[in-house]
């Protein structure tokens, strides 16, 4: 993220969100947020595959981002590259306080159709009142198999070798298909019990280019093998969900790499994204499950009042150590209408011996 690009966003009073990235450097999205929602402003330049393309008209890319609250709701806003830059700019409304999930689709107008060439998704927590929040999009986490002639070389590949992705007849060529192993390392922050890599609390799914791969458990690692093109990039996707609430992500990897004559891809117990909050109550869902406590429900575990506000009914905060709680004095309550509420001003205090508390004597020093 450059100086300028910060700067510029800052132009946007209530901006929300950023995204840039350059053709050698993850992609970012950068913002200042704000209590509510907001308009996020994002400038995206395509990941490396795209630019670094000797075959792709960069000026029939599209970008569409998609950003998807927990409620359910979606919204979809689609750019074209800006005159004076490379970059792809545009408006969204991102809720703070949420998680969402950010989808980026790079399309390119070819022969009158359009072309799907990459996609990626991130999950990201938006909290309340930050200064910044930044998503890397490096580009290795792009899938770029789609494939709308169905002759197993991909749209990109296709545009690449400067073939037709909308002939199956084009490049002609037998598809050689390889083995590719898959080397599946149980995440470090997921517990088992008593720290027995043999008996892990969650299994996970695995998904070669959207095919399912059968997995086995080692005594270390889950394995399993799959096939795809040989010299593609294969798009690998890895899950751990909750065994007892299906569907709950805890930790997804999810990843681009070329498979060559034949390869393991291996995924290691540091490179899981495990920001997903499905109660959104500020706790993870894979720290949810480790203590077990049910990641879809906000008062699980029972929420701390202080943590809200210490104003909050229950909250047993006392900040002027007079015995009542400030949850009881209030934030706006001024006895002696001094202009400093109780909830600072000690009623056990005579600090002038006039037999008046603090929080009832005006000028507590006569």
């Amino acid at each position: 993220m450059t100086h300028l690009q910060r700067a510029w966003v800052a132009l946007f009073l209530a901006a929300a969100l950023l995204i840039s990235c350059s053709s050698d450097e993850p992609a970012d999205v950068t913002g200042i947020a704000s209590e509510g929602a907001n308009n996020a402003a994002f400038a995206l330049e395509p990941p490396a595959q795209l630019i670094n393309s000797r075959t792709i008209d960069q000026n029939a890319l599209s970008l569409t981002i998609t950003v998807t609250q927990e409620n359910g709701s979606v919204q979809t806003v689609s750019s074209a590259p800006n005159a004076s830059s490379n970059q792809f700019v545009g408006m969204l409304d991102v809720p703070t306080g949420t998680t969402i999930s950010v989808n980026v689709m790079w399309t390119e107008n070819f022969q009158g159709r359009v072309l799907q060439l990459a996609q990626g998704t991130r999950v990201v927590a938006v909290p309340f009142n930050i200064a910044e929040l930044e998503i890397s999009f490096p580009s290795n986490i792009y899938n770029s198999t789609f494939d709308d002639d169905q002759d197993g070389i991909s749209n990109l590949a296709e545009r690449n070798s400067d073939t037709d992705p909308l002939s199956s007849l084009d490049p002609g060529d037998p598809v050689v298909r390889v083995n590719v192993g898959v080397r599946i390392e149980v995440p470090q922050n997921l517990n088992n019990p008593n720290n027995d890599p043999s008996a892990p609390s969650s299994t996970p799914s695995a998904t070669l280019n959207g095919e399912p791969v059968s997995l086995s458990f080692d005594g270390t690692d889950f394995v399993g093998t799959s096939t795809a093109v040989q010299n593609s990039e294969a798009f690998l996707t890895v899950a751990f969900v909750g065994d007892a609430t299906p569907g709950v992500n805890l930790a997804v990897v999810q990843r681009s790499e070329n498979v060559g004559t034949g390869t393991t891809l291996v995924v290691t117990n540091d490179s899981y994204d495990v920001a997903f909050d499905d109660d959104n109550d500020g706790f993870n869902n894979i720290a949810e499950f480790n203590d077990g406590n049910d990641p879809l429900d906000p008062n699980s575990p029972p929420v701390n009042p202080c943590a809200l506000s210490q104003f909050n009914e229950g909250c047993t905060i006392d900040t002027d150590e007079d015995g009542m709680f400030d949850s009881v004095e209030g934030g706006s309550s001024d006895a002696d209408d001094d202009g400093i509420p109780d909830f600072l001003e000690s009623s056990l205090i005579d600090q002038d011996n006039d037999e008046l508390s603090a929080e009832n004597d005006r000028d507590d020093n006569n």
